[in-house]
């Protein structure tokens, strides 16, 4: 990629943050519905990152950061059956509407390994 070398991928990459919560006892069915989202981004060019956390504090808040290389990607990710799958069933799984939050990347350094 090339751009901006103060940015990472350059000024097109976009970053965003979610925070779900659900109703109760729903948290595990999101869960299920990302990670078959999460195995889907492997095959996506334009995916740089795309993370899932669940919350240590309740049941029922679950976090997932997002990266892409630009705006088509985030489309192309948007689009994508396994997306779809799970926003048909978001009302029945939130207690609230997502909080979805987007950013500049100013960093990232990802170091995942066994233990």
């Amino acid at each position: 990629m090339t751009g901006d070398p103060e940015r990472p991928g350059g000024p097109e990459v976009l970053a965003l943050a979610c925070r779900l919560t659900t109703k109760d006892q729903r948290r595990s069915e999101l869960v299920r519905g990302l990670l078959d989202i999460l195995e889907a981004t492997r095959s996506e060019d334009g995916t740089l990152l795309y993370s899932i956390a669940e919350s240590s504090e309740d049941d029922v808040t679950v976090f997932v950061h997002e990266i892409y290389r630009d705006a088509e990607a985030l489309e192309a990710h948007r689009a994508s059956p396994a997306h779809g799958r799970l926003s048909g069933k978001l009302d029945d799984l939130l207690a609230v509407p997502p909080d979805l939050s987007f950013a500049r990347l100013i960093g990232v350094e990802v170091a995942i390994g066994s233990t």
